[in-house]
């Protein structure tokens, strides 16, 4: 006899509100980082030493660090990493940040090279490698910081 899953229609709805939920979460923080970017450029706080870059790109890394670190509460951990530690997950959160960041980099240095005149506009694009850099570890920091205050839940994850 075939040993047939009983689905269960509340489990799926459940699941299918929670996954909404995570959505329009981070559909409302990338508004609200846009929100943010296109203040600062109306207010001119990009003018001059321009530090409402950095907390942007913090802001960012955390929003990028709580998507990863959804999709691995989401998915069997066994069948993708055997059993990862609660240091494993935390690192994989923090790498995912800096890769998102790393992506946005190439995203500006590509804009403004092939549609300066917007770049500049909307001021998406780096000013020099160093500045690169800091926008990258900001993304980083953003995403390790959602990392420790979730630790609790790094190994929560890592165990299931």
């Amino acid at each position: 006899m075939l040993n047939k899953k009983v689905v269960d229609k509340k489990s799926i709805v459940y699941n299918y509100v929670y996954l909404m939920k995570k959505i329009a979460y981070l559909v409302f923080s990338i508004l609200l980082l846009s929100a943010g970017h296109f203040l600062a450029l109306k207010l001119g706080m990009y003018e001059g030493n321009v530090w409402i870059d950095i907390p942007l790109h913090f802001f960012g890394g955390v929003i990028l660090g709580t998507a990863w670190l959804w999709f691995m509460q989401r998915q069997n951990m066994q069948q993708f990493f055997g059993s990862p530690s609660g240091l494993f997950v935390g690192l994989s959160v923090a790498a995912f940040a800096l890769f998102g960041s790393f992506v946005w980099e190439l995203f500006e240095l590509a804009f403004s090279t092939w549609a300066e005149e917007y770049a500049h506009a909307v001021k998406w694009y780096s000013l020099s490698a160093s500045d690169a850099l800091t926008d990258m570890l900001a993304g980083l920091t953003g995403g390790a910081v959602v990392a420790v205050a979730c630790k609790e839940n790094l190994f929560i994850i890592a165990e299931e």
